[in-house]
């Protein structure tokens, strides 16, 4: 693993790791002994314990093989057939696993999946009811020979996130929790972010193997488009339990299958550790707001990237120096054109930069304009912009932020967005404020969107934001910075590539001429090539320099 702060990857420590469906899905059909001794070759210290029928001649024999050479077993599957399992009636092959169990003396989780047939012919209240009757039922019973239970996402209405949490909550069983298996998972890749929240409270597991949309099923960890993303979602909304590897290949080699695994997961690149600060902007009060709420949609990109749409409720990630010093501290606006978020290098690998600098950073995720989410979609992604400077100045002394350095970053239509607020908050769009709480203290912007005239605009930006009022020219000269910004206006770091085909630099050169001859602070780097959306991605050497002397730029401001 590279030391340099900019290729920092999460460190997942082999106790808080697990293999799973290990046990049914193995071309050499290792014996009890044979798996255990796998498990202990890899490194591995815990695992959990899949199974069929005939498995159960050789439970018994492996739990205590297991605890002989000390590996932790920390869950046995139990799979709920609507035909035989019912509240106060188990299968006879369960029945004889739960002896198993207690004979054995192992103290562990049963993750219980619920086939279809539990529910056909229920109404959604009715399913619901019966979940909860046979959740209390199960929990009963493992709690009776010293074991747990959690619902594993296993598929169909019983494996949805929404209907698994509502499950639990209307149970009352307060010691039952969620595993949930990314290879269950692909129809939620869309809502993801949404749901990692939402499930994360109850979360007692995570599964893991390659996801992508339109393919297989099953892909090797870091192979797919999705997993890295899932996977950060679910550490930025504060999970801190075990990690599943996968094996469930029934035609390899299962000790192939999870060293590939163990190495896919290694070499992943995950952007931040877990630790960010999530911060609601309006909670459920999002003003300018239609009342339509869709799901946030994860987009992957190349070269590793992904973006974000469909934000409606906006909100920002802080992020923290190992320090105690309090540094100052900066916001940073992806760009995308007001049509999506370029939320990894634009964001995400940015704050982790500045982080490792020792600064505070919070990476916005912001609103974008459309008419069908918003009143007035043209002010939406500032009012985020200025209720984040506010927030962050509000709670300076919780954060440890110097609360006269505060700071906005943008890239792009997100330099737009920045470059905006550092004019416009004499004139706030959120009600009730004082201008001086949301403007900024200093603001970077990196290949910016500056003007919205015909000459030099970035017509997408402008169109997206301005909509049908995007050839309005009192809308288009209040939207561009070169002929906004006075003597006001914060001090100012600029980046752009000479060769950008799509922000010309001459919107940062107009900024710059501007704040020279108003008297402002300005510093601006142009580099001969680059092109645009260089940002934090390692083939764009030149340009990258640029976070260098933003570093230095920012230690002056200190």
């Amino acid at each position: 693993m590279s030391d340099s702060c900019c290729d920092k990857q999460y460190d997942f420590p082999m106790e808080d790791l697990f293999p799973w469906a290990i046990v049914p899905y193995d071309a050499l059909e290792r014996s009890p002994k044979e798996r255990l001794e796998m498990i202990k070759e890899l490194g591995y210290t815990q695992y959990a314990y899949d199974w069929r029928e005939h498995h159960l001649e050789t439970m018994g024999e492996e739990l205590s093989l297991a605890r002989e050479m000390g590996i932790k077993v920390i869950a046995v599957w139990f799979w709920v057939d609507g035909r035989f399992d019912k509240p106060g009636q188990l299968s006879e092959k369960n029945e004889r696993m739960l002896r198993i169990l207690e004979e054995s003396g192992q103290k562990l989780s049963l993750w219980i999946g619920l086939h279809q047939n539990n529910f056909e012919g229920k109404s959604v209240e009715e399913r619901l009811s019966y979940s909860a009757e046979l959740i209390k039922y199960l929990d009963k019973r493992a709690n009776a020979i010293g074991c747990t239970i959690d619902l594993y996402n296993h598929g169909g209405w019983s494996g949805e996130p929404e209907n698994m949490v509502k499950m639990l909550e209307l149970s009352g069983e307060k010691d039952v929790g969620l595993i949930y298996s990314f290879h269950h998972g692909h129809s939620h890749i869309g809502r993801f972010a949404k749901l990692a929240k939402l499930m994360t409270p109850y979360l007692s597991a995570v599964v893991i193997n390659g996801m992508e949309l339109n393919g297989r099923n099953i892909l090797t960890v870091g192979r797919g488009d999705y997993e890295a993303m899932m996977m950060q979602a679910i550490l930025d909304a504060g999970y801190k339990g075990s990690w599943g590897l996968l094996g469930h290949v029934a035609e390899e080699d299962v000790r192939n299958v999870l060293i590939g695994n163990l190495r896919g997961l290694r070499d992943m690149e995950l952007p931040l550790q877990a630790g960010g600060i999530p911060i609601s902007l309006w909670g459920n009060n999002v003003p300018n707001s239609t009342g339509n709420f869709p799901d946030e949609i994860f987009i992957p990109r190349d070269e590793g990237n992904y973006s974000v749409t469909g934000v409606t409720h906006p909100e920002m990630t802080l992020y923290l120096p190992d320090n105690s010093e309090s540094s100052p501290v900066v916001i940073i606006c992806p760009g995308g054109g007001y049509g999506n978020l370029s939320y990894k290098y634009e964001g995400l690998k940015v704050a982790e930069r500045l982080i490792a600098d020792g600064y505070r950073a919070a990476v916005l995720k912001y609103r974008l304009p459309r008419s069908e989410l918003q009143l007035d979609p043209s002010i939406a992604p500032l009012q985020d912009a200025q209720r984040a400077i506010q927030i962050l100045r509000e709670r300076a002394d919780e954060f440890g932020i110097l609360k006269d350095k505060i700071g906005i970053m943008g890239f792009s239509a997100g330099g737009h967005l920045a470059s905006t607020a550092a004019h416009l908050w004499k004139e706030p769009v959120i009600e009730g404020v004082d201008p001086l709480t949301v403007r900024p203290d200093f603001s970077v912007l990196i290949y910016p969107v500056i003007s919205f005239n015909d000459a030099h605009a970035h017509k997408g930006s402008r169109r997206n934001l301005l909509g049908d009022k995007q050839n309005d020219p009192a809308m288009k000269d209040r939207y561009s910075a070169e002929l906004q910004f006075d003597e006001s206006t914060p001090p100012t770091f600029l980046a752009h590539a000479m060769d950008d085909k799509s922000v010309v630099p001459q919107n940062s050169m107009m900024v710059l001429e501007k704040l020279r001859s108003s008297g402002v602070s300005v510093q601006a780097h142009f580099y001969e090539s680059g092109g645009h959306g260089f940002a934090m991605k390692s083939d764009r050497n030149e340009p990258k320099i640029w976070v260098d002397e933003l570093i230095g730029w920012l230690g002056k401001l200190k």
